[in-house]
């Protein structure tokens, strides 16, 4: 199976190369991901890398500070290509089964993404072990999407 990983190329995301990235790869799965393409609109090529995917995992993670919500609690955005991929899977028709992986206090990205009928795992980074399991279970549940 081929897994698109999309996630943001910084500092703060390196532990998907660090752990997810293996834990994928020990399941069998060939990474794809679009690391060394740039730009500012997500291009044509990565769309496509995304459409001949069996699935994907998108990371929401925090990026930019956006103030904070009723309780005090900060708020952030994500990345927008992350975003854009994962409303690429979603279009692909039939859609490339995803799962969101969003990290607390992560503003939802809403739209078709908040609106489709797939998975979420919330990610907190003092329990990152619970991410990653939970990210083996979605691994699993993939195998029975494989076209």
């Amino acid at each position: 199976m081929r897994i698109f990983v999309g996630y943001g190329y910084n500092a703060r995301d390196q532990w998907v190369e660090k752990y997810v990235v293996p834990l994928v790869t020990a399941f069998g799965c060939t990474v794809v991901h679009g690391r060394a393409v740039f730009g500012g609109a997500l291009p044509n090529e990565i769309i496509g890398l995304i459409h001949s995917c069996d699935a994907m995992i998108g990371f929401t993670t925090r990026r930019d500070p956006v103030g904070h919500d009723a309780a005090g609690k900060e708020q952030f955005t994500t990345h927008p290509w992350v975003v854009q991929e994962l409303t690429a899977a979603l279009s692909r028709n039939p859609a490339v089964p995803f799962v969101e992986v969003r990290e607390q206090a992560v503003l939802s990205p809403g739209g078709m993404i908040e609106g489709a009928n797939f998975q979420r795992i919330d990610y907190e980074e003092a329990d990152r072990a619970g991410c990653l399991l939970a990210i083996a279970q979605a691994l699993e549940r993939f195998r029975g999407y494989a076209r």
